[in-house]
């Protein structure tokens, strides 16, 4: 892997970066889905909703590693790009040690309160003892569970996507012998039940983890430790200022989600538990179904990152055309695919009749949103790739509480819970409509500039 630009063809570039970051995606989600098949099967649909009530949690403490892990990733990749190697080290360690500093405030006052936090979402009182005993253990591991995150964010920032999917393979082996391990009391050991299944994917983490840091070395990776990511650890006044800049948007984004989807869980538990049953459910089939464009945005995002270091405007214009053209296409398939097999995939998670039919309903009603999840994401990679993260992080943000969270609230009161879900279709066809008009009306007629290091180059029509 080098710094300096590849030979190949565009489209087998992003090709051969894409496939590995979407089954990479996938692997990672496939972690907590291992954990709600295992509850589905091995206990009973409330167990099931006593892992999703965290989940919501979950999304709102990594919206600081995200954060932090986006900002540095703009960064490393216009640094990659102009083949400034020690800079990217330097950033690099910065990131990690901003890192492991957020992840342990969240571990030590997290995992204390994790009842109340529960609570506070209108937690049905059910399932609250059971899902606090998984909260307490997810938010202990909160360091291990960032430093996997941010690590994957940083290898694809200079282009390697196949590392982190090897790893990730170690670690869902973990999940899949550990939890069952641990829920049952297997071997001699406690049986943990829901807390089981939390501490599964700690192990797996911790498995990960592990195997980063010795791949890494023995492979001599270009990341492996030097004396510049030393100096990193340090933490510039610099370098901070400036990771945290382009960061603090996409944390604001990703944390504005969290709360979002800690309201409206809020709003379905009052349905009762096979309703938050089937929300946990639910977000785990539509994750698998926006996987590919979260891969496809990132690819352009890294791809756009080291043609604007480069100063390769052309090339960005390239990406972003061939990023729209891709989420379109397979976007379209797989909404096709999980309409047509929407009741096995929901029968994988639960045998629950009432759980697995509004699944069902739900995936049909609001599936076809990913095609326009996708789109906006292609744009709104593009122009982070160049710097400018705070708009496309407002958009999103309008987005949510302007018309996803009131859509659902009125529509809930309508059609009951189906209705709190309309939501999410509103939401992402307002982000993509106003992204494409400040992409096309703004974005596109300024000069593209690299943050760091080089003169602006006149930005391509796309």
């Amino acid at each position: 892997m080098s710094a300096s630009p590849v030979a190949s063809p565009l489209w087998r570039r992003f090709a051969l970066f894409t496939v590995p970051m979407i089954v990479t995606n996938v692997l990672q989600s496939l972690e907590g889905t291992i954990n709600m098949v295992w509850l589905g099967h091995l206990l009973d649909v409330r167990a099931v909703a006593a892992q999703a009530a965290y989940f919501p949690v979950l999304i709102l403490f990594a919206a600081a590693s995200i954060g932090v892990s986006s900002g540095a990733s703009v960064l490393m990749g216009q640094a990659w790009g102009a083949q400034r190697v020690d800079r990217v080290h330097e950033v690099m360690g910065t990131t990690l040690a901003l890192t492991v500093l957020t992840g342990l405030v969240i571990a030590v006052f997290g995992a204390p309160n994790a009842h109340a936090i529960l609570h506070l979402f209108n937690t049905p009182p059910e399932v609250i003892d059971a899902a606090t005993g998984y909260a307490r253990i997810m938010m202990a591991g909160t360091p291990i569970f960032f430093l996997l995150i941010v690590f994957s964010s940083l290898m694809r920032a200079v282009g390697d996507a196949r590392t982190p999917l090897a790893l990730l393979i170690a670690g869902i082996a973990g999940a899949l012998v550990f939890s069952p391990v641990f829920i049952l009391g297997l071997l001699g050991l406690p049986a943990m039940g829901v807390r089981g299944a939390a501490l599964g994917m700690q192990v797996s983490w911790a498995v990960s983890l592990i195997g980063v840091t010795v791949w890494m070395v023995l492979r001599h990776h270009p990341l492996a430790p030097r004396a510049a990511t030393l100096r990193g650890l340090k933490m510039p006044v610099a370098t901070v200022r400036t990771v945290l800049r382009l960061g603090l948007p996409a944390m604001s984004q990703v944390t504005s989600v969290a709360l979002s989807e800690m309201v409206l869980l809020g709003l379905i538990n009052s349905f009762g538990p096979h309703s938050a049953a089937a929300y946990g459910i639910f977000l785990q089939l539509f994750t698998f179904a926006q996987f590919p464009a979260i891969g496809i945005a990132i690819t352009v995002s890294v791809m756009c990152a080291h043609a604007i270091g480069r100063g390769d405007t052309h090339e960005v214009a390239q990406v972003t055309r061939l990023g729209l053209y891709s989420g379109l296409v397979i976007t379209t398939l797989i909404v096709l695919l999980m309409a047509v097999f929407a009741l096995p995939a929901a029968h994988i998670f639960t045998q629950d009749a009432q759980a697995s039919a509004l699944i069902v309903k739900l995936l049909r009603l609001v599936g076809w949103s990913c095609i326009a999840y996708a789109l906006s994401g292609v744009l709104s990679f593009t122009m982070r790739a160049g710097g400018d993260v705070l708009v496309p992080s407002l958009i999103s943000i309008g987005a949510i509480f302007l018309v996803e969270m009131p859509v659902a609230y009125r529509f809930s009161g309508i059609w009951g819970v189906e209705g709190v879900w309309l939501g999410y279709p509103a939401g992402y066809c307002a982000t993509l409509l106003a992204t494409a008009l400040y992409y096309g009306l703004v974005w596109r007629r300024r000069p593209i500039r690299a943050l760091e290091g080089h003169a602006p180059a006149e930005a391509s029509q796309i």
